[in-house]
């Protein structure tokens, strides 16, 4: 639910709710790719996303990345 920087270079804290364990996977390396992301369109992609994983409106394994 929700990630910030650690002190040090490479570093996350990343916060979320319980959830089955496909889903939970997915969203945390969602939440990866975004942390490290620094194209707009591709953060943007990220968040769409995640937000459909964790809603459940797209299940896990369906989304497709980017490039």
């Amino acid at each position: 639910e929700a990630a910030h920087h650690e002190v040090a270079e490479g570093q996350h804290e990343i916060d979320f709710e319980y959830a089955d364990a496909l889903k939970t996977a997915h969203a945390t390396i969602l939440r990866g790719f975004l942390s490290t992301s620094k194209d707009p369109g591709e953060r943007e992609y990220l968040q769409d996303v995640l937000a459909k994983v964790e809603s459940g409106v797209v299940e896990p394994p369906n989304y497709k990345p980017p490039h």
